[in-house]
C-alpha cells in the first residue's frame, strides 16, 4: 500500500487518537474510582511522563513500544487502526503478526 504524505499524517494522527481514547477508557490500577492517567501509564512502562508525552504526542514510536503500550491498557493492536484505510483490511500484515507472536511468546 503506498499512502501519500497526508496520507500518512491522517493515520498517524488516528492511532495516535485511538491510544489516547484507550487509555482514557481503561481503568486505574491505583485509584478504583478513576481512568489511568497518562503519569500512570508510564510508570508502569517504566518510562518518564516526557517520554510518554512524546510518544503520545511527536514520537514514532516503535512495534515494540506499541505492543507494550497495549498490553498495559490491554487492547489489541490492531484496536489503534480503527478509523484508518487499515481498518478495512481482514487482518494485519502475516509478517506483522509473527512478530507479535513471537514477542508474546518471550514474555
Amino acid at each position: 500500500m503506498n499512502i501519500d504524505q497526508p496520507g500518512k499524517s491522517r493515520f498517524i494522527k488516528t492511532v495516535r487518537s485511538n491510544l489516547i481514547s484507550a487509555l482514557k477508557k481503561t481503568p486505574s490500577t491505583e485509584r478504583s474510582d478513576s481512568f489511568m492517567t497518562q503519569s500512570e501509564l508510564a510508570r508502569l512502562l517504566l518510562i518518564t511522563p516526557q517520554q510518554l508525552f512524546k510518544i503520545l504526542n511527536e514520537g514514532n514510536p516503535t512495534l515494540g513500544t506499541i505492543w507494550q503500550i497495549c498490553n498495559t491498557l490491554r487492547i489489541s493492536p490492531q484496536s489503534l487502526f480503527e478509523g484508518t484505510e487499515l481498518e478495512d483490511m481482514n487482518r494485519i500484515d502475516p509478517n506483522i503478526e509473527q512478530i507479535l507472536k513471537d514477542r508474546e511468546k518471550k514474555h
